[in-house]
């Protein structure tokens, strides 16, 4: 068990030596550039994902930043699952609100890219980023391994680890560093 805790260290002071300082301020900037003209920021994941969008809402609301988690209404999400199809859920969320001073921010552990049993992975997050670039607006994405469609598609990006805990955990983290740089930028 100690050399599993210390390899997961390992890997921890690894990723935080490659998280990419600039990609995080270009991130910051343009959550603060909409929160300085009042756009809204809309936040979207699939599973581990879901929860730091929420979290990450609730902090972002804390600092007065206009921000809403897609994931949070589950009786809208099934509601819409039911007459949209899952693939739709957050587009539709977005369709009638957008404006083009918004932010999407998407969180995603493979970026959207991949398959199982299910079907491709996080289609639902493609299809709004599609979205956002058809109508204006920015995309922030928050990914781990090489990023994938969410990297491509966003704005800025930041990308953290290899392995689905770690991306995780970082994503958290980053969350909240995000947070504290706006707190001194207020």
């Amino acid at each position: 068990m100690k050399k599993q805790v210390e390899e997961y260290l390992e890997e921890v002071k690894r990723i935080a030596g490659e998280i990419n300082i600039e990609d995080i301020a270009r991130v910051i900037t343009i959550i603060y550039g909409a929160w300085s003209v009042r756009g809204d920021i809309y936040i979207c994941g699939n599973g581990g994902s879901a929860a730091t969008a929420s979290h990450f809402a609730s902090d972002l609301c804390k600092l007065g930043v206009r921000a809403y988690c897609l994931n949070d209404n589950m009786a809208q999400m099934t509601a819409l699952t039911n007459d949209v199809g899952w693939d739709n859920v957050f587009l539709n969320q977005l369709a009638y609100k957008w404006s083009k001073h918004d932010v999407l921010i998407c969180i995603s552990v493979h970026g959207g890219v991949g398959e199982d049993e299910a079907g491709q992975w996080s289609q639902n997050i493609n299809k709004a980023m599609d979205y956002v670039k058809r109508y204006g607006g920015k995309i922030v994405g928050l990914v781990g391994f090489d990023g994938g469609e969410v990297r491509r598609l966003a704005d800025a990006s930041i990308v953290a680890g290899q392995s689905t805990p770690q991306v995780e955990s970082w994503h958290s983290h980053i969350c909240h560093l995000i947070c504290e740089c706006l707190k001194g930028l207020s």
